[in-house]
């Protein structure tokens, strides 16, 4: 039976999901945010590969590509 200490049980559990859920989604862009800094550090022009979590970088010297973040 569903009693009113119960529903609000439940609505905080709810809302502790949603917040989590939250926050590793803006965890993950700021380490997304990391990456990019890295490679504006290091002088690098930065391309990110439509939607996926894969930067490459090229050295402005060296004309050489590498992958930066492989994965979040």
């Amino acid at each position: 039976m569903l009693t009113a200490s119960n529903f609000l049980l439940w609505i905080i559990v709810i809302l502790m999901a949603v917040a989590i859920v939250a926050l590793s989604r803006r965890l993950a862009a700021l380490e997304d945010n990391a990456a990019w800094q890295s490679v504006a550090d290091h002088d690098r022009t930065a391309m990110k590969l439509d939607d996926s979590d894969m930067i490459l970088a090229q050295d402005s010297d060296r004309k050489v590509v590498s992958i930066v973040a492989a994965q979040r």
